[in-house]
């Protein structure tokens, strides 16, 4: 959909974004933040011993943010697996992932 003037036609989303940026020059106000769509998903990060948690994250957030974000361990002493598969600190993570964090076994002779 499209808005014409008389020496210009613009498209109904260019009309919006331009109304916004007019708005905060000539008020200082910026519009409503949920107005602005940032694209988030959901993932499930397990640490096992810990409780779980469902954090939103943006789109493209790696295993090593999201284990950030949570509030988990960083440290190498816990593998990493997503949907039951070994992980990457640098592997992309997509909506409705399961990111779990098991502690290494250690000891024996």
């Amino acid at each position: 959909m499209s808005e014409c003037r008389s020496w210009v036609c613009v498209a109904a989303d260019e009309v919006d974004f331009w109304h916004k940026n007019l708005l905060v020059s000539t008020t200082g106000i910026a519009p409503d933040p949920v107005q602005i769509k940032e694209n988030l998903m959901r993932v499930k990060v397990l640490c096992l011993g810990r409780s779980a948690k469902e954090i939103e994250v943006p789109e493209n957030t790696i295993v090593e943010a999201a284990i950030q974000q949570a509030g988990f361990p960083k440290d190498s002493s816990y593998t990493r697996h997503v949907n039951g598969s070994p992980a990457f600190d640098s592997d992309i993570l997509q909506d409705g992932s399961v990111l779990t964090l098991v502690p290494m076994v250690k000891g024996g002779r």
